[in-house]
């Protein structure tokens, strides 16, 4: 079978989905080889996107200013100082002249994170087919239009969650942790709440009792004391950009999105009960990663306290949902074959707000789906010269 599918996808790479999905959930010899097949599908997807009233339109008039630099005016003219690693990254692939390539090459790294990380986890576990399925399904629902809207914020929560993941599960060196936290920071300073998050579990020692609960209460319900530090402090770089793009963050609303609101509602609210029920009623069990399921409690809180800011709401969600695969194999590992049921019914049901809004932002009136350009059907030989 993985003869046939690389010809398919070689020779007309958008028929070739559901044969790499199928390899995703049968073949486990040549699983890796059919996830970087996949990350490069959807690559070729947003590779065509036009970039008209979408993020990339920044990221591509971005670039229309950074090729006409060369490397020592970029770095005297001070971009460097806030986001370095997402500049360069930007920089390097402007200076190619192919700025699909942008979105191209997010796709393949993110993507292979986040194959990386579950293989690795499951590699050890007897999960049969149904939840390999079940897996892969969750997880291609829940992530894929993230590369049609965004690219700093995707590297970056990518890069968090392989730090996470490395933390909590594989116990490396500090100090190589440390670097990973970093380098998501360097790639996009929203993603220091979530570095916070981190480092407020160290501070209590991983616990999340009543008086933690309370901490992040407080901090929820003053979002506006956190601007006020943040603008004395404005005199440092790194700072006076995240009270800039917390200010935007905070100044946007769901006109005009109210459906997507209620899907993200849904899921967060599925999400939480997920995670209740691994807590609380699975607790004998020890089914999870204690202080992994705290990070992630944590996480839910100000996901609900933010929720009336639309960016909040989508990145907490966003990091939640890929964390929330490592717990469902974790359940489907551990529980008898009768608890398993609840499982696998609840897993499809968080599935499914996340795959209406995928079909909802490909096919619908006035989506992504529009923006394709015809160039998407080319054989993979072509496909790059545009």
């Amino acid at each position: 079978m993985i003869a046939i599918t690389i010809l398919i996808f070689v020779f007309f790479p958008v028929l070739s989905f559901p044969l790499i999905f199928i390899g995703l959930v049968t073949d486990k010899k040549h699983q890796k080889l059919y996830a970087l097949m996949f990350s490069l599908w959807v690559g070729i997807l947003v590779y065509y996107l036009e970039p008209n009233g979408i993020d990339l339109a920044r990221y591509y008039s971005t670039m229309d200013y950074y090729k006409t630099l060369s490397f020592n005016s970029f770095v005297n003219a001070g971009y460097l100082k806030v986001e370095p690693l997402s500049k360069l990254f930007i920089y390097f692939i402007a200076k190619t002249n192919n700025y699909s390539l942008l979105p191209l090459l997010t796709s393949i790294i993110s993507y292979n994170i986040l194959f990386y990380i579950v293989f690795d986890y499951i590699k050890d576990r007897n999960i049969n087919i149904i939840e390999r399925f079940l897996i892969f399904l969750f997880l291609i629902s829940s992530f894929i239009v993230v590369y049609l809207v965004g690219i700093r914020y995707v590297l970056s929560s990518l890069i968090f969650m392989l730090a996470l993941y490395f933390d909590f599960y594989k116990k490396r060196n500090r100090l190589f942790l440390a670097l990973l936290y970093i380098i998501s920071l360097l790639l996009h300073s929203g993603i220091i709440i979530c570095v916070l998050c981190r480092l407020f579990l160290i501070f209590t020692k991983n616990k999340l009792d009543l008086k933690e609960f309370i901490i992040l209460l407080l901090l929820g319900i003053s979002p506006n004391f956190i601007f006020i530090v943040l603008q004395k402090l404005s005199d440092i770089s790194f700072l006076s950009s995240l009270s800039r793009q917390l200010s935007n963050y905070s100044n946007t609303s769901y006109y005009g999105v109210q459906n997507m609101y209620i899907l993200q509602f849904i899921t967060l609210f599925l999400t939480l009960l997920f995670l209740c029920y691994i807590k609380f009623v699975k607790s004998k069990n020890n089914l999870s990663n204690n202080n992994f399921l705290n990070f992630n409690f944590i996480l839910v809180v100000l996901a609900i306290l933010f929720s009336s800011v639309p960016t909040f709401l989508q990145r907490f969600l966003r990091l939640l949902l890929t964390n929330l695969i490592i717990f469902i194999i974790d359940c489907f590992y551990k529980l008898k074959h009768k608890e398993k049921s609840i499982i696998y019914i609840g897993t499809f049901f968080l599935t499914i707000p996340y795959l209406a809004y995928q079909i909802i932002s490909l096919l619908g009136a006035g989506s992504y789906g529009t923006l394709f350009s015809y160039g998407l059907f080319k054989n993979i030989i072509l496909i790059f010269f545009k």
